[in-house]
């Protein structure tokens, strides 16, 4: 695993932004791709920060942005850099950091030069940290926020596709097995995607079978029904997170004529 860091940095810095919008810096890009899991800040002035939220934004297209994930701190102190660890924030290489709070003005910033720091002024609540895609607003043109956090990429899920069994005319069993998942980030989509042929190997771009939820290492099995009789197929275990799918090997199967199905029988 490598280290991934994003953001300014920490420090007090004599002004502040203002509450209820999403504020983010892009002066400091996400260096890689995998999950947040440490914030820093420091807040402004006399009062506390109340709802104070921080994360990852990205740009879909050109001249919008995309909230992608955010973590809740809650209630942020005042007068020293606060650390909140033990977080799971995902973020992707070149999205930026920011952040949403209420109680005034929480987070302090400073002019730096360059005209980094951007601002979501219609998300008044932070609770979606501006999912949008919406169109960013510069906020006073060379500020950097002083939000900073780190993390760590994650090693991909790692599966094998066995044999299927039942086989019938119209369906199968698929039997895979997730033999790695990421500590810090189970996986929410397990399944099998096939085509018929003989040649090549699906993706979640063809069919699918699959179960939603969260998955750790282990073997499982899927019904895939709706078939046709006597037809080559391609099967491939899969398993999914919010940062990527990941795909075992392709195993051929095909599925039984009606003669065969009597026979069986």
């Amino acid at each position: 695993m490598a280290a991934i860091d994003i953001g300014y940095g920490a420090s007090y810095y004599n002004d502040h932004i203002f509450s209820n919008c999403v504020f983010f810096d892009t002066s400091n890009p996400a260096n890689a791709t995998g999950v947040l899991t440490s914030f820093e800040v420091w807040i402004w002035g006399s009062s506390y920060a109340l709802d104070f939220r921080i994360g990852t934004v990205y740009q879909p297209i050109a001249n919008k942005v995309q909230g992608r994930d955010s973590e809740y701190i809650g209630t942020v102190a005042t007068g020293s850099k606060q650390t909140f660890s033990g977080k799971n924030c995902d973020v992707v290489s070149g999205d930026f950091l920011g952040c949403y709070g209420t109680n005034g003005a929480p987070c302090s910033y400073y002019y730096s030069g360059d005209p980094t720091v951007w601002v979501n002024r219609f998300d008044t609540n932070g609770d979606n940290f501006g999912a949008g895609p919406f169109s960013p607003l510069p906020h006073s043109a060379g500020y950097r926020i002083n939000i900073y956090a780190t993390g760590t990429t994650l090693n991909p899920v790692t599966l094998t596709t066995q044999a299927a069994t039942a086989i019938t005319t119209t369906g199968l069993t698929g039997n895979g097995t997730i033999t790695y998942v990421d500590p810090l980030k189970n996986a929410t989509q397990r399944g099998f995607c096939y085509m018929p042929g003989t040649s090549g190997d699906p993706t979640t771009a063809n069919s699918t079978a699959f179960d939603s939820g969260s998955f750790v290492a282990g073997a499982y099995t899927k019904n895939i029904a709706g078939l046709t009789p006597g037809t080559a197929y391609r099967v491939r275990a899969y398993a999914s997170h919010s940062l990527g799918t990941y795909y075992g090997t392709t195993v051929q199967e095909t599925t039984l004529t009606a003669t065969q199905w009597d026979t069986v029988l």
